[in-house]
């Protein structure tokens, strides 16, 4: 194993198993060359990170593979999903959740496949699939969204309370292209409520959701009114603080 000083650290790099991780601190990285820099972040361009404490890995995504992803064709992203290389599938999911938001009219040929992404064993394929599929009902003129619907919004209710955050956090976009939908989504997001999670996972949730208003620019009506002013006293003090916030750019207008 090499060491290598990038910044502030200096980490072991393992070239065989195309591995690193931090070791120490580098107390003389103001010394360190900017060519040396840049040359030891290239090194590890792709290479996995090793935790310490091995509970979780996480990778350093080389710039020039995203950029080159975002010229590929949508089908051969999706193709890459199924990949067992770490950084190819999770870059390839990641060009595609940009290009949902910069040009839906790319990937919407492919809706069907996202939303087969929702049943997903990998929590970040199906994520992901929750954000791309908002993203493109704006420019569904076909409707599909209004087949899936309730494929969807039973993602409040999922086991993970990501997948319902990230339905929350999505339903801006929805609401936006699809305001005739309104009531429908409300109903199914504030079952969220009733659902099998935590005090402060439902707090969590809440404070997506008045983010999610906020965002969006949705007038509340009066039940939605009334949970805000109610989220004002959460006892998770970021959500207090959202609802509050939001609360006063109300009555500026």
């Amino acid at each position: 194993m090499q060491q290598l000083k990038i910044d502030r650290m200096i980490y072991g790099v393992d070239d065989k198993s195309k591995t690193y991780q931090i070791l120490r601190r580098n107390p003389n990285w103001k010394k360190l060359s900017q060519a040396e820099n840049e040359k030891n972040k290239k090194h590890i361009d792709g290479y996995t990170r090793q935790l310490l404490d091995k509970r979780k890995m996480q990778y350093h995504e080389p710039k020039k593979l995203l950029v080159q992803l975002l010229r590929e064709n949508p089908k051969i992203l999706l193709k890459n999903l199924a990949s067992e290389n770490t950084i190819l599938k999770y870059s390839s999911q990641k060009a595609l959740m940009q290009m949902a938001k910069t040009n839906p009219a790319k990937i919407y040929p492919y809706f069907d496949e996202f939303v087969g992404q929702l049943s997903s064993k990998n929590n970040f394929i199906k994520w992901g699939a929750i954000r791309v599929i908002a993203d493109l009902v704006p420019v569904d003129k076909a409707k599909k969204f209004d087949k899936v619907f309730k494929k969807y919004y039973s993602l409040i209710l999922d086991k993970s309370m990501v997948a319902a955050s990230n339905v929350v956090a999505s339903s801006g976009v929805i609401l936006q292209a699809r305001p005739d939908l309104s009531k429908r989504i409300f109903a199914e997001i504030f079952k969220f409520k009733k659902g099998h999670y935590t005090k402060e996972c439902k707090n969590i949730i809440t404070g997506h959701l008045i983010k999610m208003l906020d965002l969006a620019k949705i007038k509340p009506d009066k039940m939605l009114l009334d949970f805000v002013k109610q989220a004002a006293k959460n006892t998770r003090h970021a959500t207090a603080v959202k609802a509050r916030k939001y609360l006063g750019e109300l009555s500026k207008k």
